[in-house]
């Protein structure tokens, strides 16, 4: 599970996100239920548990109480209705209860504390459409797919099927379309550029560890064992491979489709790119300037390139669908350190937004054509009557080394703006 998923970028990596712990929650909160529908002497002491476990989960990520659709696949309620009142209002379970309230109302506390409201909602605009789900691109798509970015979850999918029982066969399953159907269902169904993969259903990872150790139960009980082992052998550097990828900016985070994602499938080293997928381009402007006899050489006597200066077009909108993407082709040097290229944006004559991309950490092979390619949102402060300054420049830094660019091109581009819902 830590090694052939995206468990491993959040547990490591990005570990102040929560599912790593939502993770350890979601697991104790199942020992829990499953202790409680076995035992009889410390019943209430495991439902005290459980009480505080939800608490907790509610307060973390309110969608993850879903675990309790579960109740009945782990036995929850194999009890009486009245062992289970006993349990309730025992020292334990109202120990727990009281427990669950405060984790609770400690968070309205908070809010109160610092907006003077009990009751917010966080996610103020954002909505989950029911009837628009992606439930196939939240599995199968090159730009977020759970299964293809975690490809051992596949296996333990799969491994519902060998859940003895149909009753429990099919709370799992259920539960499972349930969530992803809820999940999928969200406005922003790729869970922001951060999300590598599916990064929601990390939390719920402990019923994939479940499951697939009933798959790997029966393939031993077969003496097929051997093929969980070859997977394994070849999920886990796939694994290991696409979170490098991605923490290297070769996966990219949002625009990723299906032509970068075989083109960059073997690419180890930084890539200088910004991918868009040409399907939702709705409008697109290119410009471009060549150099002649040397005009464009960067050096440290002549830190700046040739210029140009182009209007931003009336299509271009601060509405996060509006986009600036440069390409410089390039010859560099030995040393050709430091080296950007510089989107000066100018409203009314004066710059009003200047952004510099680093060419140099791109480590370019010496005496080699290259080509870098940088992208970026229009900023919100531009107008259709204001322009971009495009160069490369050379700050100020020792060294005999220098750069000659061939051309440099620029493209405004607009996309669809139901892309995040499509």
């Amino acid at each position: 599970i830590l090694l052939a998923t995206n468990f491993l970028l959040y547990a490591v990596t990005w570990s102040s996100q929560p599912h790593a712990y939502a993770f350890f929650v979601i697991a104790a909160f199942c020992w829990y239920t499953i202790q409680f529908s076995k035992n009889t002497a410390a019943n209430s002491f495991y439902l005290c548990m459980m009480l505080v476990l939800a608490a907790l989960l509610l307060t973390m990520r309110p969608q993850n109480i879903l675990i309790l659709l579960l109740l009945p696949f782990f036995g929850f309620f194999n009890k009486s209705f009245k062992e289970f009142l006993s349990s309730v209002f025992s020292f334990w379970g109202i120990t727990g209860i009281l427990l669950a309230c405060f984790i609770i109302f400690r968070v309205n506390y908070y809010w109160y504390m610092q907006t003077g409201r009990l009751v917010l909602n966080p996610y103020t605009g954002e909505h989950f459409y029911f009837n628009n789900p992606h439930f196939f691109e939240t599995l199968f798509s090159f730009r977020k797919g759970w299964l293809l970015y975690s490809p051992w979850v596949v296996l333990g999918l799969a491994g519902i099927f060998f859940i003895p029982g149909l009753k429990k066969k099919l709370n799992l399953l259920f539960f499972w379309i349930i969530l992803i159907y809820i999940f999928s269902s969200w406005w922003c169904w790729t869970y922001s550029p951060t999300s590598f993969g599916q990064r929601v259903y990390i939390d719920f990872y402990c019923l994939i560890a479940l499951t697939s150790g009933l798959l790997f139960e029966f393939l031993h009980r077969r003496k097929l064992l051997w093929t969980a082992t070859i997977i394994l052998i070849l999920a886990i550097p796939l694994n290991i491979h696409q979170m490098y990828q991605y923490r290297k900016g070769i996966i990219t985070s949002d625009f990723y489709h299906a032509e970068v994602y075989f083109k960059n499938f073997f690419v180890t080293r930084r890539i200088a790119q910004f991918p868009i997928p040409p399907d939702i381009i709705d409008f697109k402007k290119t410009h471009a300037l060549h150099f002649q006899n040397g005009s464009g050489t960067v050096s440290v006597k002549k830190p700046f390139s040739g210029s140009f200066k182009v209007p931003v077009p009336p299509q271009m909108k601060p509405d996060h669908c509006s986009f600036l993407r440069m390409r410089a082709k390039l010859l560099v040097t030995e040393g050709s350190r430091p080296l950007n290229l510089v989107a000066d944006f100018h409203t009314k004559g004066r710059s009003a937004f200047y952004k510099a991309f680093e060419i140099s950490r791109h480590n370019f092979p010496v005496n080699t054509k290259s080509e870098f390619e940088a992208g970026m949102n229009i900023p919100e402060n531009i107008s259709e009557c204001d322009s971009v300054l495009i160069y490369v420049w050379r700050p100020d830094a020792p060294g005999k080394d220098s750069c000659q660019v061939k051309n440099i091109s620029i493209e405004f581009i607009h996309v669809d703006p139901s892309y995040e819902l499509k």
